[in-house]
Formats: structure tokens, C-alpha cells, sequence
């Protein structure tokens, strides 16, 4: 039987594509190729979307441990899943987690909170999943504001596993400082941290994007869209996107306070919890 050794947590939009790359690499550790597994992820809380995310706690351990079925003689195993810090979107994650590997180490990479915020804006914008403007959506919709509530988030953690199996790092640190904390990611869930690894990639670049039109939305529920060939439903796509219109992610004055006045408190208690400064600065910047 096989089952994580460590777990990447989150957040999402917080730079754990590019570090799921990164770790790939090491010839001790093992992570599927499929990022995302959200296995831990069962009731979904929030306000109706589409297309809806993907939950696998119901598929059973069975499922999971044939995740890693080739794992071999991997020092670390793991898998990276931003959902399994989005509570209360997804209430129950951190006690199904301690509940089927309680000794695991987990990584929790956070971003500055307003940042993360359009981040997640910007990808339901580019999926399809969002039409309200920007000043609207974060007062109506807890899914953008909760995740970046990182004190809430790794607190539940911290109830069910010691400090020491916890690290929590900022995303700006794999932009700036990127081999040092990926060999501290490393060193943490027990491989050689001296290893080369190539660290040019960075993933889902918000100017990359592409804003789904409404004609692909509805394309993608046709029900024979599979009996369609591949090349053409490719194209198809790329006729029916256009580029991600960052306008419409603006901050107006009144929305950076209401943001600032919900994300300074949990970032003073993130501090407390870590013993790490990540200062008020981070936002108000």
C-alpha cells in the first residue's frame, strides 16, 4: 500500500503548479503527473458553478493508493491539491486527511491575499464561471474571499497535526528566492535537497489566459461533443476564445478597503501561528 508522504495544500492560484513541476524532477520523489487529485474533496458548500470541480473522496482509499501504484522506491510521495484549503467551500478536507495519512507533511504556499483574489476572479472569468463585475463578486461570493483567509485556512490544519509537520511558505519567495525554497520544500519532506533541478518553469500567468466565449460554454455541454474528432474541437476552441480582458479586475477604492479591512486581521493571526512575519505591508502595498 502506498499513500502520500507529503501533501501540497494550497492555495489555489498560489504558484503550486509550478512547484508540483518542480518537485516532479527529483529522482526521490514521486507525484503524479496528473495534478489535482482532490481526493479529500467530498460536499461541496458554495453557490452553484460550471462547470462544477471535480470530488473524489467517493471513488475510497482503493482509488487513491492506485494513484502512486508506481511510486517504487520513493522517498517522498505526494500530490498537489489547492481545494484541500478552501474551507468552508469544502468542509471536511483537513479531518479526512489526518483521518487516512496522519503522518504526512503538508505545504502550504500562500500569496499576497488581494492578489490571489483577482488571480481566482480572473480564472472563473477565463472558464466561463463568472459575469458579475469585480466590486460585486467578492461581496456576494465567500469563494473568493475565504481562500485567501490563510490563517482560517492552516488553522484547522494546525488543530490536527504538530507545527513541525506544517510549512507554510510565500509564493513571492518561489518568484524571487526559487532554488532556496524549493530545496527547503525538499529538506522538509525528507529528500536530498542539493539535487538539480530545472526552475524556469512558472505556470498560469493571468496574461496568458483566454476568457471562454459563451458559444464554448455552451459547446462544451453539448451531449456528443466526444463523437466530434479531436482536431476539430481544437480549432473549434480556438475560434471561440479571445483574449482575457484584465479590465474588468480593476480595484476601485472602496473594494481595496473592504479587502484590506477582512484580509489584516487573519494575516496579523497567520503571523502568530507561523511566528512568521508576513507584515501588513503585504496588502497594502
Amino acid at each position: 500500500m502506498t499513500l502520500p508522504t507529503f501533501l501540497i495544500i494550497g492555495t489555489m492560484k498560489g504558484g503550486t503548479t509550478s512547484l508540483h513541476r518542480y518537485l516532479r524532477q527529483h529522482p526521490d520523489v514521486f507525484m503524479p503527473k496528473r495534478k489535482e487529485l482532490n481526493f479529500f474533496v467530498d460536499e461541496y458548500a458554495g453557490p452553484p458553478i460550471d462547470p462544477p470541480e471535480e470530488r473524489n473522496w467517493r471513488r475510497g482509499v482503493s482509488w487513491y493508493e492506485s494513484q502512486f501504484a508506481t511510486a517504487g522506491d520513493a522517498r517522498a510521495v505526494g500530490e498537489a491539491s489547492p481545494n484541500y484549503s478552501r474551507y468552508p467551500t469544502y468542509p471536511g478536507v483537513a479531518e479526512r486527511i489526518a483521518a487516512v495519512v496522519p503522518n504526512a507533511s503538508l505545504v502550504y504556499v500562500v500569496r499576497n491575499p488581494v492578489d490571489r483574489l483577482l488571480s481566482h476572479y480572473l480564472h472563473d472569468l477565463a472558464n466561463g464561471r463568472q459575469r458579475q463585475p469585480l466590486h460585486i463578486a467578492v461581496r456576494q461570493d465567500d469563494r473568493y474571499l475565504a481562500p485567501s483567509l490563510y490563517a482560517a485556512q492552516v488553522e484547522r490544519y494546525f488543530h490536527l497535526f504538530s507545527a513541525g509537520q506544517v510549512l507554510v511558505l510565500k509564493s513571492d519567495d518561489l518568484l524571487s528566492r526559487r532554488a532556496e525554497t524549493v530545496r527547503r520544500v525538499l529538506d522538509f519532506i525528507g529528500v536530498n535537497g542539493t539535487v538539480h533541478l530545472q526552475l524556469d518553469f512558472e505556470a498560469n500567468r493571468s496574461s496568458e489566459k483566454l476568457e471562454k466565449t459563451r458559444a464554448l460554454t455552451l459547446a462544451r455541454r453539448l451531449r456528443f461533443r466526444s463523437l466530434v474528432p479531436t482536431a476539430i474541437r481544437q480549432r473549434l476552441r480556438q475560434l471561440l476564445t479571445n483574449p482575457l480582458n484584465t479590465s474588468k479586475v480593476e480595484l476601485d477604492t472602496q473594494t481595496r478597503k473592504f479587502l484590506a479591512a477582512r484580509f489584516l486581521p487573519d494575516v496579523d493571526h497567520l503571523s502568530e501561528l507561523t511566528g512568521e512575519d508576513f507584515g501588513r505591508a503585504w496588502i497594502l502595498e
